[in-house]
């Protein structure tokens, strides 16, 4: 399903949602006999539990949609890295699970977890992927049994267990949509990933889970055996999951303060971002331009690079140690202001407070090597 057939499909998604909603609505009022005594605080009443139950629903959805990522993961074998809903993430480390702030821009959810070794270029994807929406799809079913149950009764409860509902099967019938705009959805996981066509796709997917999980251990990112990204090389960067594959070798380099190398790496794909999504073109953007203050410095790159939409992205990002050790070196190299490289200096040792020693150390040693160009 390509951007456009995807946007018209959403459009028509939020129409039928809202006529199913609708639809129940009018099932209650006809369950009564004559008129309500007072039809304009009804109608008060109704707008404002749908409201509710509309913020509601999204919250339920979201958590429960990556609780059945969780679940079906499990079940298929994976192991569990880290789970995040809002802005709170629990991630094992050590065999401890802590809370972290989550910082997935523009995520409302996150469920990792490390997959099982590749048998044949395959691994169980199918379900984990379905239980997303499979959740999604139950609870929506136990909220229209409460309508039902409800209905006659408790007419404005019964309504607000409909709209909940109502956003469940959104939920569902949205992320069940086979479409690869953004990033894929589980749909594309569950009807694509699995042909021979999308091999390298499937083992690109298969390397970035695991690696999150090496991260999420404590293991540098210059250890990464090289048999997880090397592959990329000479292969199409335009697919966003070869691509973050590919990335992984610039994250290699720059935790081995290998700069020459790690900009030759970002130059590469940077080239690959005009078409992709504007998080990972601001993503790497962000990267080039730290590489560019802690090399050639040059005033006009700089400017050049540093542009509005991605400072958006950094304020957005503000609680990743990436964005934290790009405006530490920003602020120090580039605009000498010493107050505000010291509070970005700070909130870069916070973000890392609860990392593993391994990670902690890398943090430092990036520090090291900003201050060496003062």
């Amino acid at each position: 399903m390509g951007e456009r057939a995807t946007k018209i499909y959403s459009f028509f998604l939020c129409a039928f949602t809202g006529f199913l909603v609708g639809f129940g609505f009018a099932y209650t009022s006809n369950l009564l006999e004559g008129e309500r005594d007072n039809a304009i605080v009804f109608t008060v009443a109704t707008v404002a539990i749908s409201v509710v139950a509309f913020v509601f629903g999204i919250f339920l959805h979201i958590i429960v949609h990556e609780a059945g990522h969780l679940v079906m993961g499990l079940l298929s074998g994976y192991s569990f890295v880290a789970f995040g809903v809002f802005d709170q993430l629990f991630v094992k480390q050590n065999g401890k699970i802590i809370r972290k702030k989550m910082s997935i821009v523009g995520a409302g959810g996150s469920c990792h977890l490390s997959p099982p070794d590749m048998v044949n270029g395959k691994f169980p994807h199918i379900l984990y992927f379905f239980g997303g929406v499979l959740a999604n799809i139950l609870f929506s079913a136990i909220f229209f049994l409460l309508f039902f149950l409800f209905a006659q009764n408790a007419e404005l409860l019964a309504r607000g267990f409909l709209v909940v509902a109502g956003v469940g099967v959104y939920f569902f019938l949205l992320n069940l949509a086979p479409h690869k705009i953004d990033i894929p959805s589980d749909g594309w996981f569950i009807f694509h990933l699995g042909k021979e066509k999308n091999a390298l796709s499937r083992r690109a997917l298969w390397a970035r889970l695991r690696v999150q999980a090496f991260s999420a251990q404590g293991l540098r990112s210059r250890d990464i055996p090289a048999e997880y990204f090397l592959w990329t090389e000479g292969q199409d960067l335009s697919d966003p999951l070869i691509f973050a594959a590919a990335a992984i070798k610039y994250e290699c380099f720059i935790d081995s303060q290998k700069i020459a190398e790690a900009r030759e790496c970002l130059n590469e794909l940077f080239e690959k971002t005009e078409n992709m999504p504007g998080s990972y073109k601001h993503a790497i953007g962000a990267e080039v331009l730290f590489c560019e203050i802690i090399s050639e410095c040059r005033p006009a790159e700089i400017e050049r690079v540093y542009t509005d939409s991605l400072q958006e992205y950094l304020k957005a990002s503000n609680d990743r140690p990436e964005t934290q050790r790009t405006l530490y070196a920003y602020e120090l190299l580039v605009s000498k202001n010493a107050e505000k490289a010291k509070e970005h200096l700070e909130k870069f040792r916070a973000v890392l407070a609860t990392e593993s020693e391994e990670i902690k150390s890398s943090g430092e040693e990036i520090i090291d090597l900003i201050h060496k160009k003062t």
